[in-house]
């Protein structure tokens, strides 16, 4: 006997909520082609991104064929050649933000965060969102963007402790205190 699975409408909502200026903004998921289009854009990216490898000897043939590729992917139906991948993304709520006087720079890093959202995954596009597109900025744990209470009991006591009366202090040795962060990757 098949396998008959419920509804996905009752347990899915494929939309992504943007809060700016106090007001929340509904973006709808987009035309499947629209999405594959994200997708192979935001891997193109990536391959750019690892072929230069800023700051390091990089590949720079590779990074300059990456980026042929990007440019030669067409946009997908109903997409018109001059306009922006992030305009395009937001949908109707494009309109509803010019509508409201959102700033330019809003409304790009709103678009941009729907582009990770669509290729890489809700993960990334709360990470792209909290770090305000800057890479550099490194987005606050979960815990802190919920208004919740940090979990970890290894940060250091900003009150020093009372040392001895002969006036020298003791250092620590070794990495104590340091955090390893691990290299993985997320999919």
């Amino acid at each position: 006997m098949a396998l008959q699975l419920g509804q996905i409408d009752a347990v899915f909502d494929p939309a992504l909520v943007l809060p700016i200026g106090g007001r929340e903004y509904r973006v709808e998921d987009v035309p499947a082609l629209l999405g594959l289009y994200c997708q192979r854009v935001w891997a193109s990216g990536v391959a750019v991104a690892q072929a230069t490898r800023v700051g390091r000897d990089g590949d720079l043939a590779a990074a300059q064929r990456a980026l042929d590729g990007v440019n030669r992917i067409p946009p997908p139906p109903g997409v018109t050649e001059g306009t922006p991948l992030h305009v395009a993304v937001l949908g109707d709520t494009y309109q509803q933000m010019l509508a409201d006087g959102v700033s330019g720079r809003w409304i790009q890093h709103a678009g941009m965060t729907v582009i990770a959202w669509l290729a890489a995954g809700d993960e990334v596009a709360e990470m792209y969102w909290a770090s305000a597109g800057r890479p550099e900025a490194p987005a606050p744990n979960r815990a802190a963007r919920r208004g919740g209470a940090s979990s970890s009991t290894g940060g250091a006591n900003k009150t020093p402790s009372p040392g001895s009366t002969s006036g020298t202090n003791s250092r620590r040795r070794g990495n104590r205190g340091r955090g390893s962060r691990s290299g993985g990757t997320t999919s």
